[in-house]
This record gives structure tokens, sequence and C-alpha cells, in this order.
């Protein structure tokens, strides 16, 4: 019982794929063909190797956005000061906000805070353009002027000579030697108005979307009992017919009043949210930047090994380099068959997976394959997107390819890059298997779990009706 197997995305040559390899071939001779009845030798084991052809990006992933979280907080910080929250627990302890605003924060968000006032408060003034362009200036010598000091104490130390917003205003104005005819900082920037306006602003709007909010779910509600009235009736007319239709047809009403129900709640939620938003980013951000290296290095990989074979996988008697080598892998395995052993398997993972695919469906089609087992396998999505030239995504259910007697596909439901194969292929029977992992490494390590190999061996005892009670 020769087998060949066809690795996926992300596979280079070096010790971790030796050691990998060496696990699987064990598992595979000392596991599941021992579960078979089988003793089969090494060199029934085959893995053509196919990573070499491939691109290989650099080793630190320059791609990847670099995350300061000292940057992020003082973002942070900056944003919240222009918060009605932040704004009114700020403005209502103190007489002079912006005084405790630039000693508290910092600099750039006193002056964040004093352009966004004194902008808000020029909107609709008639010459509001000509004072638009004063205030931009201002910004840029403010910016200009902040550069005389050389770190946080300088700051503190000229804020500490000042005792109030208006003197430090009236600093400001002769600092960036801005004319007061030219932008008034005291009569542009009232700081007190604003903060009255904002939050008058912000209980209007949290009570829009409060209300609206409540509209949508009174709404989304009543939509949902008069949907699910109309899909019982039909359901009782189906009762005769198929009970087996009816548990569908209540699940599937079950979760749309269930989508419902969270889009009418949305709104309200949102409100609720966007209090915490700053803050979630920030513990996102810190607790995944380790995962999303992973995470980044493993998609990248599977990014571009899948532009490569996809755009390198040739024609139809032409077939590229890598399945041309896979084919001579399936070709050499077979000539190993017995009348002992007649069965030929190919087990193909990930990216393998539309490998075989092109070789069974359009570049050997003459191949006999006795059992093909796909493990973690993108083949019904490439299936549904048209992208194999051998069938037509447009006739559904996809026969499944001749060439292969007997198709198994194996997935995690918890792989992100694993799918089933049963609503696009008619022929191809889905097997899930349940890791308890979660994230990148559930994909990579099917073949490191003995268990996985158990049920492999069994789901083959089934389909190839072989007794495996000895």
């Amino acid at each position: 019982m020769p087998l060949v197997f066809i690795h996926g995305v992300n596979v280079r040559e070096g010790e971790e794929y030796e050691q990998d390899m060496a696990l699987r071939n064990r598992l595979f001779a000392d596991v599941f063909y021992k579960i078979l009845g089988r003793n089969v030798p090494d060199a029934a084991i085959i893995s053509p190797y196919w990573g070499e052809l491939a691109p290989t990006g650099s080793n630190n992933n320059p791609y990847l956005p670099k995350i300061n979280l000292h940057g992020l907080q003082e973002r942070r910080r900056r944003i919240r000061a222009l918060l009605p929250e932040a704004a009114k627990k700020l403005f209502g302890r103190t007489p002079n906000p912006l005084l405790a605003l630039a000693k508290s924060g910092s600099m750039e968000e006193m002056i964040d805070l004093m352009v966004s006032v004194a902008h808000e408060d020029m909107l609709n003034e008639q010459d509001s353009d000509k004072k638009l362009k004063s205030l931009s200036k201002f910004a840029y010598l403010s910016t200009r002027w902040r550069q005389r000091f050389h770190g946080r104490k300088e700051q503190l130390d000229w804020l500490n000579e000042i005792n109030s917003d208006e003197e430090l205003l009236d600093r400001l104005q002769k600092e960036t030697e801005l004319s007061p005819a030219e932008l008034n900082l005291r009569a542009s920037v009232n700081t007190r108005e604003w903060v009255r306006n904002r939050l008058a602003l912000s209980k209007e709007r949290i009570k829009d979307r409060l209300e609206s909010s409540r509209e949508k779910l009174r709404e989304g509600v009543s939509h949902s009992k008069e949907r699910i009235i109309g899909r019982i009736e039909k359901l009782r007319a189906l009762r005769q017919t198929s009970r087996e239709k009816i548990r569908a047809r209540l699940e599937l009403s079950r979760t749309r009043i269930n989508k419902a129900r969270k889009v009418a709640r949305g709104g309200a939620k949102a409100t609720v949210a966007s209090a915490r938003k700053l803050t979630t980013n920030m513990a996102a951000l810190a607790i995944s930047n380790p995962a999303r290296k992973i995470f980044h290095a493993q998609m990248s990989a599977f990014i571009g090994d899948s532009f490569f074979y996809f755009g390198s996988r040739g024609e139809r008697f032409e077939p590229g380099s890598v399945p041309l080598l896979c084919i001579q892998a399936i070709e050499d395995a077979a000539a190993m068959r017995t009348s002992e052993d007649p069965d030929l398997i190919v087990v193909a993972h990930s990216m393998g997976s539309n490998i075989i695919c092109d070789i069974l469906s359009y570049f050997a089609p003459k191949l006999e394959i006795d059992l093909v087992l796909t493990v973690g396998a993108q083949f019904p999505l490439f299936a549904d997107l048209d992208m194999f030239p051998g069938f037509s995504a447009d006739e559904r259910p996809i026969p499944k390819p001749p060439a292969a007697v007997n198709w198994i596909n194996f997935y995690d439901p918890n792989d992100f890059l694993g799918y089933s194969a049963e609503g696009v292929f008619d022929g191809i029977v889905d097997v899930p298997f349940s890791s308890g992992r979660f994230g990148v490494s559930t994909h990579a390590d099917y073949f490191k779990f003995v268990s996985f190999f158990e049920l492999m061996a069994h789901t083959v005892c089934e389909t190839l009706d072989i007794d495996c009670s000895a």
C-alpha cells in the first residue's frame, strides 16, 4: 500500500522540515499502517518536495507594521483629551484646563485641543477662511516653537512659570509672534463654551442613537416574528414530506432572528463601545502583536506559494514544475503496487490538495488512485472561485475526478485554512477532526497528533472495507 504525501505551503528544506517529515513518516508506518494491518517499508512512503521551487520571503517579515506602544499611549492620551468624557473630567476639576492639560499630558495635546476649539468656533463666521489660514499658521508656528524645548523637563519648567489659561494664551501669542489682529488666541479659544457645547451635543447624539437603536430593535424583532410565523406555516405544509427539512428550516429561522436582533442592537452597542474603543485597541494590539507575526508569517507564505503555483502550474499537456514533480512521485508509487497490496494512497495537505485536484482533473486524468486523503484543504474554496481548468464551477455539485476512486477530506473546525468539500463536490466525503487547538498552529500541526493518524486509519478501513479489528 504505497503512499505519496504532497505537502502544502511554507515548507522549506532544513532541520525543521527533516524533523517533521521523520515524525510524520514514522506515524504513518507505526500507527496508520499498523491499524490497517499492513507492514509497509519506509521506501513505500514518498514525499515529493516542491518547496525549493517556490519563492521565499525575507526572514524578518519587513512588511509587518511595527507597533510602538509608547507612541500609541501618547496618541491615546492626546485623543482622549478631545473626547467629551475626558473633557468633562478635565474641565470640571480646574479653572485652568489648558494649563492642566499641558502639565498632565503634553503641549502637543494642549495645542491640538486649542486648534480644535478655535476651529469649531470659527466655522460659521463670515471670514472663516481667513481665520482658518491664521489658525493653521499658528499650528505651524507652535510646532516650530515647541522645538526649542529639549525634553519634558524643559516644558514643565516653562509651564510652571504660568498661573492661568489667560496668561498661557498671552505667552503663546508672544512666543509664536502672531499678532492679535491676525489671530486673537484669547478670543478664539473659548474652552468653557466649547466644553458646554460638546457635552450638550454628545448628550443629544447619545439620546438620538439610543432612540434609533430602540426603534431598530423593535422593527427587527417585529420583522423577525413575522418571518418566523411565515416560516412555521411553510414548515407545517412540509411536515408530511420531510421532518429533516423542518428541523433545518427552524434552525435557519432561529439563526436569522438572532442575526436580526444583533443588527438591531448594534446601534446601542456602538454608542457604548465608542468610549472604550481606544483602550480596547491598545490592549488588543499589545496582546496580538506576537501572534500577528506568526499569523502573517504563515499567511505570507500561503499567499506567496499559492500565487507561485497558480501562476506557473502550466498547460494541459505541459504541466509546470510542481505538478510534474508530484505526477512522477505518484507514478513511482504506483509501480510499487503488488497483488497482495494493490491500493495506492495519496495524502495531500493544504496547498497539496489544490495540486492533486489539478493533477487528477487536468494534467493526468488517466491516473488511478485508490484513495485520496486531503487535509486542511483549500480546493473547495478555489473550485468555488472557478480556479481549476479541469472542471467548471457552473456545474453543481462538481463531480469528483474519476481518477480518484475514493476521496476523503479531513478538516479541523478551528482551522482557518481548512474547508469542507461536500457543499461543492459530489463524491467527496468530509470527516471533521477536532484538535482542540485554536490559531495558526491548528493548520500546520495535523500530522503531529497521533489521534489524527488513528482517525485516518479507521476511516480508510471503512472506505476500503478493510478489517481493522485484528
